[in-house]
């Protein structure tokens, strides 16, 4: 009998993620190809690296984030955490590291940091394929308010709907054919 991997929940790094979406997120990511865009210190990335295949991370860590720049505390808690084998970490901007993937390779897709909606639009046709063409599961985790009206947006195309799991982790599902 194979056994589940078991998830690391890296309690002592910062993060606006909170136990019970990382354990969700990371729920839908067992041995699975995951793309996570915002890996701020490096809380979901480190439980993601844990159950999934692999994790590529995308973030340019040029310190938009409250936490500053964290590239060099983000790969010390890879580390630390002994995932970094289990990770690939891309430095820059989503616009620049799409150019890079084949995006048929993702099986989930999640999304994070304070404004991933701005990221989310100006990426929307890549998000919109991978959801609907790829069977890829997108998340959506944000602090904020106005993203997750933004995000609500993203629902009306058609063919997808979005779940909100908790104040900050909301689920965009592919629910028919034909949509975009």
């Amino acid at each position: 009998m194979i056994e589940s991997p078991v998830m690391a929940y890296a309690s002592d790094i910062q993060s606006f993620w909170a136990e019970p979406e990382v354990r969700f997120i990371s729920g839908l990511s067992v041995g699975k190809i995951v793309l996570l865009v915002g890996g701020e210190t490096g809380r979901v990335a480190v439980a993601l690296a844990s159950v999934s295949q692999r994790v590529h991370v995308v973030d340019d860590f040029g310190g938009d984030s409250p936490y500053g720049n964290t590239l060099i505390e983000f790969m010390k808690n890879l580390k630390r955490y002994r995932v970094l084998d289990q990770s690939v970490t891309h430095v820059g901007s989503m616009e620049k590291a799409v150019l890079a993937f084949d995006r048929s390779v993702f099986h989930v897709a999640v999304i994070s940091g304070t404004k991933p909606l701005v990221m989310m639009d100006a990426n929307a046709s890549l998000f919109h394929a991978m959801v609907a063409n790829h069977k890829c599961t997108l998340a959506v985790h944000t602090p904020s308010e106005d993203d997750y009206r933004l995000a609500a947006g993203f629902s009306t195309k058609p063919g997808f709907a979005i779940k909100k799991l908790s104040n900050c982790l909301h689920q965009i599902h592919y629910t028919r054919k034909g949509g975009e």
